[in-house]
């Protein structure tokens, strides 16, 4: 994982684990409680009170469709930083071509750069940090007693 990557990994999982830690305590100390209101066609109102396992497998929920965003998010950055990069580039070749001035090794070093970018950028592996972040999620589940004592989450 790079270092560009693993802050957005530590503060997905944290605010997971915060979260999922409020949610036990809250309901095994009588302090939570979440409500399901629904207004009817005809204007009566069904409410009834949520379960600790229908919160938690809300969060899960929202968990999941949150890392698949992420990780597309960071493919499509990465994209758009290639581009624009590429952009600037062709931007100052033509500016160089114009006042006679270029420089075709800085020119050569850029486009190295910039398809170093592209080529990142395409090796990204969504499905691959997806299931990093979901494998952290599940570690958090699965270890919850000792992680809920763990200061760092």
């Amino acid at each position: 994982m790079s270092i560009i990557i693993l802050p957005i990994y530590h503060s997905f999982i944290s605010s997971f684990a915060n979260i999922y830690d409020e949610i036990h305590k809250g309901y095994a100390d009588g302090t939570r409680v979440l409500w399901d209101i629904r207004i009817n066609d005809d204007g009566t109102v069904n409410e009834r009170r949520v379960t600790q396992e229908e919160e938690l497998e809300a969060l899960f929920e929202a968990a999941d469709l949150a890392a698949r965003f992420i990780a597309n998010s960071i493919k499509a950055n990465m994209h758009l930083q290639a581009a624009i990069a590429k952009t600037y580039a062709q931007v100052d070749m033509q500016r160089a071509i114009h006042q006679n001035n270029r420089n075709k090794e800085l020119e050569l070093e850029r486009m190295k750069q910039i398809n170093e970018k592209l080529r990142l950028a395409e090796e990204f592996d969504v499905d691959a940090f997806y299931e990093q972040l979901m494998s952290g999620i599940r570690f958090i589940i699965s270890n919850y007693n000792d992680v809920s004592k763990d200061k760092r989450f």
